[in-house]
């Protein structure tokens, strides 16, 4: 099963508990099976005399930084995404809303053709629509982004031959012929703008990484900053449950169509 497929076919509610159960069943098993351990690895060392050296730094002492470190790596790294997929994530928003609306114009201005001439660019356009929601949407689904340009280029290519070869057999300097050109060019535009708001190839790795960041930390704060076992697996739990959380968003939101909050070729659909 694909990505794209899980996204599809798992509910939102279950991917949620099962990012919680993941980041949280890591961390709460090592407190329960290494908590009296660690206790005694963390313990500070001391010096047998007054006049010793300084015992170097102990276990708490490092994690401590270990735990600064990787804290402050998933959160940049965590917030910098959230901003970058909610950005692509409005752009795909609006590139979509403009192509049904320009969709909706050609249409429109087909229909003012004469009767020969509006037929074939009103099934010209019907082929361009189902082309879309039926080749082009599950391509972004994937995220495939190679397979989507040249699906993307055969559907507009298909359209604009059918347009120019209507206009070559007819006054082309008509109002109507204007009309249509012109809701055309914009449809085409905004069908690239919404191919330009697939993610990065690079969104996958982020992803990963911020995952990765956010279970050390997770588990370098459960083993080096014990306390009593079951306070300490109350508050290494609220800790999974909230890391869960936010890495379950951040990866609902990394495709702007898929997702819980995907972007629908509904309005296209109409």
């Amino acid at each position: 099963m694909s990505f794209g497929d899980f996204l599809t076919a798992v509910p939102p509610i279950v991917r949620l508990l099962l990012a919680i159960v993941i980041t949280a069943g890591i961390s709460m098993l090592c407190v329960h099976l290494f908590h009296s351990k660690l206790l005694e690895i963390n313990a500070a060392p001391k010096k047998a005399n007054d006049d010793d050296p300084d015992p170097p730094p102990g276990v708490k002492d490092i994690s401590g930084r270990l735990i600064a470190l990787t804290t402050f790596a998933f959160v940049f790294l965590l917030g910098f995404g959230f901003s970058q997929f909610w950005s692509t994530a409005k752009d795909a928003r609006d590139a979509v809303l403009n192509e049904a609306t320009d969709y909706q114009r050609a249409v429109s201005a087909a229909q003012r053709l004469p009767s020969d001439q509006a037929q074939a660019m009103t099934a010209a356009l019907e082929k361009y629509r189902a082309s879309t929601i039926q080749t082009e949407w599950p391509l972004m689904l994937e995220a495939d982004s190679s397979a989507l340009a040249q699906a993307r280029f055969d559907n507009a290519a298909q359209l604009t031959e059918t347009m120019y070869a209507e206009k070559d057999s007819q006054d082309s300097s008509s109002a109507a012929w204007t009309q249509m050109t012109d809701a055309v060019d914009d449809l085409l535009s905004n069908a690239i703008d919404r191919s330009n708001a697939l993610p990065s190839p690079l969104a996958v790795s982020m992803v990963l990484l911020v995952f990765v960041l956010g279970l050390i930390n997770l588990v370098a704060i459960a083993l080096f900053q014990p306390a009593q076992k079951k306070a300490n697996l109350l508050v290494v739990g609220m800790m999974d449950a909230l890391t869960g959380f936010l890495l379950f968003v951040l990866v609902e939101i990394s495709n702007p169509y898929a997702g819980a909050g995907a972007v629908t070729a509904v309005l296209l659909g109409r």
